[in-house]
């Protein structure tokens, strides 16, 4: 799958939007209410993407490069707050954030 968005703001703003942990709790509660992000967002780092009905997602940080791209490979779906795993049809499962700025010339 993928999806594409403009939006009218710099790469830099949209990465700490969607990375800081304030504002990542923001949007990530579309996906799943009370979502955040445990761990330290660091090529190489597991992170644990956590929701306040005990889900969660332990991925691994694959590539990072600040304000462009970001890979994450899916390494457990857990519940009972990452204490028990709960399915594996994801694990393995790559998602990754990708930002360019358009050049836009006159009309």
């Amino acid at each position: 799958m993928q999806f594409s968005i403009e939006i009218e703001a710099s790469k830099e703003q949209v990465w700490s939007i969607l990375w800081n942990d304030k504002t990542f709790r923001d949007w990530g509660n579309i996906i799943d209410e009370g979502q955040y992000m445990v761990g330290q967002l660091k090529e190489g780092n597991e992170i644990q993407f956590m929701s306040s009905s005990g889900y969660g997602v332990t991925s691994l940080v694959e590539k990072l490069i600040p304000n462009k791209f970001i890979l994450f490979r899916q390494m457990a779906d857990t519940m009972d707050n990452g204490k028990e795993e709960r399915e594996k049809e994801w694990t393995g499962g790559r998602e990754s954030y990708k930002l360019e700025e358009l050049i836009i010339g006159p009309a």
